[in-house]
C-alpha cells in the first residue's frame, strides 16, 4: 500500500509528509511552514549540529534530506 500510495501523498503534502509551523498565524505557504516546523523542533531539542541522524517514520525522506543539508550530516531513514 505504502509504495503504491506514496505519489498521491507526495502530491498532497509535498516532500515533507507532516503538518507545518504556522507562525505568523496568517502564513499561507504550506511548504515553508513544513520546513519551519523541522527547524523549530530542532531548536526545541537544542540541536544545532549533527554528524549522523536517523529519521524513524521518514515517509519519502524530505525531512531527512533537509536536516542532512542543514547540518552537512549523514542521514538514514526508516519508513
Amino acid at each position: 500500500f505504502y509504495d503504491r500510495s506514496s505519489k498521491l501523498w507526495e502530491d498532497v503534502w509535498g516532500e515533507h509528509m507532516h503538518h507545518g509551523y504556522y507562525i505568523p498565524e496568517d502564513r499561507t505557504d504550506h511548504v515553508q511552514a513544513q520546513i519551519d516546523l523541522i527547524d523549530e523542533v530542532l531548536k526545541w531539542a537544542d540541536c544545532d549540529s549533527a554528524t549522523k541522524m536517523v529519521d524513524v517514520g521518514c515517509g519519502i525522506g524530505g525531512s531527512s534530506r533537509h536536516i542532512a543539508r542543514k547540518f552537512n550530516c549523514e542521514a538514514s531513514g526508516i519508513t
